[in-house]
C-alpha cells in the first residue's frame, strides 16, 4: 500500500510541476519565445536588437543567470545560459531587474511559477542523476555513457565534452556496479 501512494504522489508532483511549467511557458512574452535554445552569443543580440538590456547577472551551478529588461514593454525575464546555450528563459519580477514593480499580482505569479519551475528541474535532476545531460537531449553524452558502461572503446568523433563526460561516468557506474570478472569470491576451480 506505500508502495502505491508513493507512486501516486511522485506522478501527481510530476503532473503539477509540468503544468506549472507549461503555465509559465505560456506566460512568457511572445518577444522571446523563441530563445529557449538558442546559442548565447546569437540570443544576446537577438535580445539586444529587441529593447533589452542586461539588468544583472550572477552565476549559480555552473549557469550564467543574465536578467534583462525592456524599458519600451516594462518586461524583465531570466535567461538561464548553460553549455553556450539559453538552457530556460522565464519572466521575472521587476524587481529582479532593479525597477519598481507595477502589479504586485503579476509579479507575485511569476514568482511562484519561477519557483515551481526551480522545484521541477530539481525534481528532475535527481530523478536523472546518472545522465546529466538527459533533459538537455544530448544523444551524445548518452552515447557517451552507454560506451563507458559497456565497455566499448573511447569513440568522441565530433569531439563534444557531453560525449566525455558520459564516457566518464559510464566507467564510473560500471566500476561501482561491477564485481570484477570472476564474482564476488572468485572462481578459481576445483
Amino acid at each position: 500500500m506505500k508502495r502505491f501512494n508513493r507512486k501516486l504522489l511522485t506522478s501527481l508532483l510530476c503532473g503539477v510541476v509540468l503544468l506549472q511549467s507549461a503555465a509559465a511557458a505560456a506566460e512568457l512574452p511572445g518577444s522571446v519565445r523563441d530563445l529557449p535554445g538558442a546559442r548565447a552569443a546569437g540570443g544576446e543580440s537577438t535580445l539586444e536588437t529587441r529593447g533589452f538590456s542586461i539588468a544583472s547577472s550572477t552565476t549559480l551551478n555552473g549557469r550564467k543567470i543574465n536578467y534583462w529588461w525592456n524599458g519600451n514593454t516594462k518586461e524583465c525575464i531570466r535567461v538561464a545560459t548553460y553549455d553556450g546555450h539559453f538552457e530556460d528563459v522565464t519572466v521575472a519580477s521587476h524587481a529582479d531587474c532593479k525597477q519598481r514593480s507595477g502589479n504586485g499580482a503579476a509579479t507575485a505569479a511569476a514568482v511562484i511559477l519561477r519557483t515551481a519551475a526551480v522545484v521541477g528541474a530539481v525534481a528532475q535532476s535527481q530523478m536523472h542523476d546518472h545522465n546529466r545531460y538527459d533533459h538537455q537531449g544530448s544523444s551524445q553524452y548518452r552515447r557517451g555513457y552507454d560506451d563507458g558502461i559497456n565497455r566499448r572503446g573511447y569513440n568522441n568523433y565530433n569531439n563534444s565534452s557531453a560525449y566525455e563526460d558520459g564516457f566518464a561516468e559510464g566507467r564510473r557506474a560500471r566500476r561501482g556496479n561491477d564485481d570484477g570478472d570472476y564474482g564476488p569470491y572468485g572462481n578459481f576451480g576445483d
